[in-house]
């Protein structure tokens, strides 16, 4: 059963489908190239504003088209690990962390023929294009 697309002209042939999908492929890795080049032109202007601005004495520079501020927020870094997850066993605060499973390391129990509780599968199906 063929799923139909409203929004885009999808070929009949499944090898005329693996080559458009190949050809889009192609096209957005090579757009995204472009968007990398751009963010770190972006990130290099930012670093020299983050060194150069406080050396002058300013916060905040403009031009013609727009203002930049500097900001500082002070973020969280874990340090010591150990202490963290006691600290959250005492008093219950699991909401320090995100609830994610990391599954490399899940994969690697499972791999040993460990099972892991509370942890189920789900499968998922990708596609794989090579050019040929």
């Amino acid at each position: 059963m063929a799923i139909k697309s409203k929004q885009y002209k999808i070929p009949a042939k499944p090898g005329a489908c693996a080559d458009l999908l190949y050809k889009l492929r192609q096209e957005r890795y090579d757009l995204q190239h472009q968007v990398d080049a751009l963010e770190d032109h972006e990130r290099a202007i930012r670093d020299h504003l983050i060194a150069t601005l406080p050396t002058s004495g300013a916060t905040g520079i403009a031009g013609k088209a727009a203002t930049v501020s500097i900001t500082v927020s002070n973020e969280p870094t874990a340090e010591d690990w150990e202490a963290i997850v006691t600290h959250m066993r005492t008093t219950g605060e699991f909401d320090l962390i995100q609830r994610r499973l990391s599954a490399p390391a899940v994969k690697a129990r499972w791999e040993d023929g460990k099972a892991v509780p509370g942890v189920g599968v789900i499968v998922v199906k990708k596609v794989s294009v090579t050019k040929l």
